[in-house]
């Protein structure tokens, strides 16, 4: 899973940095587990000038938290990163 074709929707090619774009992709790539069709990341800043980005999968059940500088986000966001076995999307939530 996710070694296929990746796309990003327009909107959340807007609102996310690049290289939190990138990031996410890595963080999927370097599971060790066996990966679930639906990857989560929530993002929320965290205290002042750091960003929390929890990654996380339900089946089998996975969660990682990495603290990194923030890089412009203010408000928290919710971004998934689904595996149709033809290509990987990621978009924001509410365009699921």
């Amino acid at each position: 899973m996710f070694d296929n074709d990746r796309y990003i929707t327009r909107e959340t090619s807007e609102k996310v940095p690049l290289a939190l774009q990138i990031l996410m992709w890595q963080m999927i790539d370097e599971l060790n587990v066996k990966k679930d069709y639906i990857q989560v990341f929530e993002i929320r800043p965290y205290k002042e000038e750091l960003l929390e980005v929890i990654h996380r999968q339900e089946i089998p059940e996975f969660t990682s938290t990495l603290i990194i500088n923030n890089i412009g986000i203010e408000n928290k966001m919710k971004i998934f990163v689904i595996d149709s076995l033809e290509y990987s999307t990621m978009l924001m939530n509410y365009e699921y």
